[in-house]
């Protein structure tokens, strides 16, 4: 019945871990600085009732991350600071099935492998894995989570293309974050025609190719676009009269034209400002400033 374990400090103790896997009452376990541990943390998996973690400075454990602690890690209960990783997510996730929210960002970059053991988490709402080193696409199962609100997984090292009907599932999402990977492909239609709350769009710096969905025109509740720094993106701009709510669409890179379009919902007006980014950053401070009080003023 251990319910707290404390080896702080003990930096001579070597092995792995695997004696855990039967204590099923441990509450707090706290092994800062067992550098010499080595392994990984699946045999705490059977720990359910696990509420704080502390590895900081346990170099030596590695590899797949259960259930448990990635529900620790988003509670930011769980210490992982000097730990040099990698980490991947345990391909049986299933014990936090009803989890809601999933934050890994704290682990960039230490965490890689296939976002697909996710597909489980059919009450996820909020995922944040940020800044870290995924193998391969955004998985396929990610877009069938209804449930999700926020999807923000950007500077990932995701590859590959979106899902064709991605966003068909998704009719609660409101923000989708996945600037700074290496995304391939057409933008899909469905991403902007289905999601009836849809505010929230960042999907620069990426690769995307052909041209903008014509579906944009149904993102009624759209706020923020960005598709800048998308080399391959062509042809026109879809009609954009009914997004009354959009305060932002930046299209290009900063370096090239940047084109910015500010919509107010009462009254109206659309102001375009078509500003050319000049290498010299004087000159870019210059016009980014008229920009700001351009805006601030009408």
């Amino acid at each position: 019945h251990l319910k707290i374990l404390c080896l702080q400090g003990c930096s001579m103790l070597e092995g792995t871990i695997e004696a855990l896997a039967s204590c099923v009452h441990l509450v707090d376990l706290d092994m800062h600085n067992c550098s010499r541990l080595s392994g990984s943390l699946e045999p705490i998996r059977k720990c359910d009732k696990l509420e704080k973690l502390n590895m900081a400075g346990c170099n030596g454990i590695k590899g797949p991350l259960p259930g448990n602690v990635l529900q620790l890690i988003t509670a930011k209960a769980a210490n992982f600071t000097g730990c040099e990783g990698p980490y991947k997510i345990y391909e049986d996730i299933s014990d936090i099935a009803d989890i809601k929210t999933i934050d890994l960002s704290m682990l960039g970059p230490r965490l890689y492998g296939s976002l697909e053991p996710l597909a489980v988490l059919s009450a996820l709402e909020n995922l944040w894995a940020n800044n870290n080193c995924f193998t391969g696409g955004l998985p396929a199962s990610v877009g069938a989570l209804s449930n999700l609100r926020i999807l923000s997984v950007h500077d990932a090292c995701l590859t590959g293309t979106l899902p064709p009907l991605f966003g068909e599932q998704l009719h609660s999402l409101v923000a989708v974050d996945l600037y700074g990977n290496s995304i391939e492909g057409t933008l899909p239609s469905a991403l902007f025609s289905t999601p009836r709350n849809l505010a929230f769009v960042w999907l620069h710096l990426n690769r995307f190719a052909g041209t903008i969905p014509a579906a944009l025109s149904e993102a009624t509740a759209l706020e923020y676009l960005s598709l800048a720094s998308n080399g391959r993106l062509a042809g026109t701009i879809p009609a954009l009269g009914q997004l009354t709510r959009l305060a932002l669409l930046a299209l290009v890179s900063w370096l090239r034209l940047m084109q910015v379009l500010f919509i107010f919902a009462m009254s109206g007006p659309l102001l375009i400002m078509a500003i050319r980014m000049l290498e010299d950053l004087w000159q870019f401070l210059t016009l980014a400033f008229f920009v700001v009080l351009a805006f601030a003023t009408a």
